[in-house]
């Protein structure tokens, strides 16, 4: 899995992302993807790890709701 935080972490994310997905790697679903070489990854930021672990359940709920939209 690939973590990022910060600023910046979404342009990481993405850059990350074209990065393990060029030559020859398939996208898919969910920050899923496989390199070239079939390793599977996930780009996901640490922000959307922490929405997702939240101690208030309705919270956490609801964040997980809006990822699977």
């Amino acid at each position: 899995m690939v973590r990022r935080s910060g600023r910046e972490s979404r342009e990481l994310l993405y850059l990350d992302w074209r990065k393990l997905s060029e030559g020859g790697g398939q996208e898919s679903a969910c920050g899923w993807l496989k390199d070239k070489f079939g390793v599977s990854w996930q780009t996901t930021p640490t922000v959307l790890i922490d929405m997702l672990h939240e101690k208030d359940p309705e919270k956490a709920d609801a964040s997980c709701k809006r990822c699977f939209k």
